[in-house]
C-alpha cells in the first residue's frame, strides 16, 4: 500500500500485523494452507493487514486498511 503524506496531517500512526487465513475443506474439516519453519514449527503468516490512521490539524481523522499477501518477490522485480 502506497499513500503520500504531506503537511496537512497532524499525526500518522501505522500497525501491522500477521494474518492467518484459512479455509473449510471436504466435509467441513479446516485446512491449514500456511508453511511451517524451524524445530519449534512457528508458523509462517499468509497474510499481513496494515491499518493507517491519518490526523490533520483540524482534528478530523481518517482510516485506511488493506491486506498484503506474504509471497516471493520476482528478483527481476525493482523493489
Amino acid at each position: 500500500m502506497y499513500t503520500r503524506f504531506d503537511k496537512s496531517l497532524s499525526k500518522c500512526l501505522c500497525d501491522q500485523k500477521d494474518l492467518y487465513l484459512f479455509h473449510e475443506g471436504y466435509a467441513e474439516n479446516v485446512v491449514l494452507p500456511y508453511q511451517f519453519i524451524g524445530y519449534q514449527e512457528a508458523a509462517i503468516p499468509t497474510h499481513f493487514f496494515k491499518v493507517l490512521t491519518l490526523k490533520d490539524w483540524q482534528g478530523r481523522q481518517e482510516i485506511k486498511g488493506s491486506i498484503l499477501t506474504n509471497q516471493p518477490i520476482c528478483s527481476l522485480q525493482s523493489i
